[in-house]
């Protein structure tokens, strides 16, 4: 059973990731969510969390809000994929504040890491700011982690907001450069925006998934449709559907999912006119650093497939059988 902290942006995919993790109760336990300024501001991306907590009836995992900007100030969003309030614009009221805890992210990241050395998993869906203030705090943090996996960068130089940097690490390049250099976890895993859009789905499948006749179907069918939308009516979007954190989730849950994986010194570009935000990948180690981070190349798509076909499935029966379908050969 893997113990699962998520620092989060809450976001289409974050909502799809957080359900497939929270369906696999059989296989990781989520302790808690740390979210992060992102998609949207950080007061509404816990916000955003909440509601999607509720559609799951898992209100009772503790939420702690975080970084509102960049280390060095700026803040980015994508609201004009997820919707002005990060979640199709479609959810209100919104949920009281009051369930959210007092104790800010970073906080809890070290008070939990610390109470838990060597068993905790760290999930990052979002900017890396919140974990690179964990470190500021505590250059051992990574240290005490039992491992990490992280959604962004990329690792051929495609962007997907900018010509060549990945929306995650551009929202804080420098926070992604500490992590990259300084978090010294066990294990460190990297999920990319190429692995995202190598391993996308028919429009076919997508429809057949988005319109499942159940309880989480129809709610992130109601999210979902701006975005939908937006796919539709812009050509660049049309060839196939594209969802990031649900692949890192897949890893974290069953990493018998990864096919092909190489491990490598990476690092974060901070000063390049065109380039800032872009992950620069040491293939020849010419800059002579130990590898830090398991570059993930590949996955068995058919297996990714089936755990997010979970995220619309309501029966706790079908998520057992799922999830006891993965279980590595022994």
């Amino acid at each position: 059973m893997k113990r699962l902290i998520i620092d989060t942006d809450p976001g289409i995919d974050d909502a799809q990731a957080i359900t497939m993790a929270l369906k696999s109760y059989d296989l990781v336990e989520v302790v808690a969510f740390t979210t992060c300024h992102g998609n949207v501001d950080v007061s509404q991306v816990s916000s955003n969390l909440q509601h999607i907590l509720k559609a799951n009836n898992r209100t009772d995992i503790p939420v702690y809000t975080g970084a509102n900007c960049s280390l060095v100030g700026g803040r980015i969003s994508s609201s004009h994929y997820h919707g002005d309030d990060g979640l199709g614009d479609v959810l209100h009221p919104h949920p009281p504040e009051e369930e959210i805890q007092p104790e800010h992210a970073v906080q809890a990241l070290l008070r939990l890491v610390n109470e838990n050395i060597g068993e905790l998993t760290l999930v990052c869906l979002a900017p890396l700011t919140n974990i690179a203030l964990a470190i500021r705090l505590d250059p051992d943090f990574g240290k005490k982690l039992k491992d990490c996996i992280i959604m962004g960068g990329n690792y051929k130089a495609k962007g997907n907001i900018t010509v060549s940097a990945e929306f995650n690490f551009l929202a804080d390049p420098e926070a992604a450069r500490v992590v990259l250099r300084e978090l010294r976890c066990p294990k460190t895993t990297l999920v990319t925006w190429e692995l995202c859009t190598k391993h996308s789905f028919t429009w076919e499948w997508y429809e057949k998934f988005i319109n499942t006749d159940s309880a989480l179907g129809r709610f992130f069918k109601k999210i979902e449709s701006k975005t939908l939308a937006t796919y539709y009516s812009d050509s660049k979007f049309r060839q196939s559907y594209v969802t990031c954190d649900p692949v890192a989730m897949a890893i974290v849950i069953d990493p018998e999912v990864i096919r092909s994986s190489q491990r490598l010194y990476c690092d974060v570009e901070l000063t390049g006119e065109l380039t800032r935000g872009q992950v620069v990948v040491d293939w020849k180690t010419r800059m002579k650093e130990s590898p830090n981070v398991l570059l993930v190349k590949d996955i068995d798509f058919k297996r990714y497939e089936e755990l997010l076909m979970l995220v619309v499935r309501d029966t706790q029966e079908n998520c057992m059988e799922a999830n006891h379908h993965w279980q590595p050969d022994l």
